[in-house]
């Protein structure tokens, strides 16, 4: 009968009418994830420009060594995310190079600080590493795993001659831990590079 063929041509035209709503909001959830990543990429490109302005020094003027340690961490982290783990460790390492002239060596604040920054060096070099596996770095990667774990062994030296582990026993806790995990990759490190 007319009105079971009117039922039919409702049902299609409803059906009709819900697969061109999906698709249309498929292709807005594409073009919507096509902006989203490119304003990703645009704002991650502004970050890093105003960290190279604020790390080339230029008009900013001086600024305190925390300062700029804090900067050096911010600009490893944002190479790190975007997949660049040799600016991200060289990052690392100007960050502690900014905090060696802290007074780290006689002041606990700034030890803590140094050593918060050494670890988080000493663990990039290790993610780097870990992450490379598979394509090589032998002794190169060694060198640098070798490396930070001397770094973190000597800072302990210094804790432990000015017996601050007892006043900062999770400091020098965490940096012990920091120094057998590299230690760990270090010998890795050495086992791949003999094979």
């Amino acid at each position: 009968s007319d009105d079971d063929d009117d039922g039919d041509d409702g049902a299609k035209t409803k059906k009709e009418a819900a697969e061109a709503a999906i698709a249309r909001a498929n292709a807005a959830e594409e073009i919507a994830g096509e902006v989203t990543a490119r304003e990703a990429s645009r704002l991650e490109q502004a970050v890093e420009d105003v960290l190279k302005r604020a790390l080339g020094g230029s008009s900013a003027g001086e600024r305190s060594v925390k300062e700029t340690a804090d900067l050096w961490s911010l600009s490893a982290d944002l190479h790190e995310a975007k997949g660049d783990a040799l600016v991200a460790g060289e990052a690392r390492l100007k960050r502690v190079r900014a905090l060696d002239t802290s007074g780290w060596r006689k002041d606990q604040t700034a030890f803590a600080e140094f050593a918060a920054a050494s670890v988080d060096m000493a663990r990039g070099v290790a993610r780097a590493f870990a992450k490379n596996k598979t394509g090589g770095g032998g002794d190169d990667a060694k060198r640098q795993l070798s490396q930070a774990r001397m770094h973190v062994r000597g800072v302990v030296k210094i804790a432990e001659d000015k017996h601050w582990e007892e006043e900062m026993p999770e400091v020098v806790a965490e940096l012990r831990q920091c120094a057998v995990e590299v230690a760990s990759a270090e010998e890795e490190a050495a086992a791949a590079a003999a094979t």
